[in-house]
């Protein structure tokens, strides 16, 4: 983690396919008023090797999700946060990481803005990400405590376990599936 103790990792390095993609989307957040226009996060990434075409788009949505504009779009040598390549698993040191600035003019004063983050697999190295921050004043929409639902997956970056939380308003059934790209479960 670039603060804290935890941050978002996908674990790149062994076992992903080519163009395999994984994807982190936030809950709705009300820009009605915000002062601002850029949301900044920090990334560390690193290339296997100088061919590697990995690459992290993020896309923003007003609609809930029905369509979605491309914020943020970079993959190899301009991904990397590390010189060169490293050969082993990345684990970010304190000068592995870099902050990045996405322009959310398109959105403010919008009411449902939703964002996500798409990693395409590319032969590379593990990805993380940390400290999501959007400056100036901002609100998250407020839910009828019947429509609280959240899921967030924590992955262990010594084990390589992945961990599924959710946040539900009662206790209840959840059933969770993991599909691969064919559509397998």
């Amino acid at each position: 983690a670039y603060t804290g103790t935890g941050s978002m990792m996908i674990s790149n390095f062994s076992g992903n396919t080519e163009n395999q993609f994984e994807e982190l989307i936030s809950p709705p957040v009300d820009f009605t008023g915000i002062s601002s226009d850029a949301v900044t996060f920090r990334l560390a990434f690193a290339r296997k090797a100088l061919d590697n075409t990995d690459r992290l788009q993020v896309l923003g949505s007003d609609d809930c999700g029905a369509t979605w504009s491309v914020r943020y779009n970079k993959s190899a040598a301009s991904l990397s946060t590390v010189g060169g390549t490293v050969s082993a698993d990345l684990i970010p040191q304190a000068s592995d990481w870099r902050e990045e600035t996405i322009t959310i003019s398109p959105y403010v004063n919008s009411r449902n803005v939703r964002f996500k983050f798409v990693f395409t697999a590319g032969n590379g190295n593990n990805i993380y990400i940390d400290d999501l921050n959007v400056t100036g004043v901002v609100g998250l929409e407020e839910k009828e405590s019947g429509d609280i639902f959240g899921l967030k997956a924590v992955t262990d970056p010594v084990s390589g376990n992945t961990e599924a939380l959710f946040f539900l308003p009662f206790s209840q059934h959840v059933e969770l599936a993991v599909y691969d790209l064919t559509g397998r479960k």
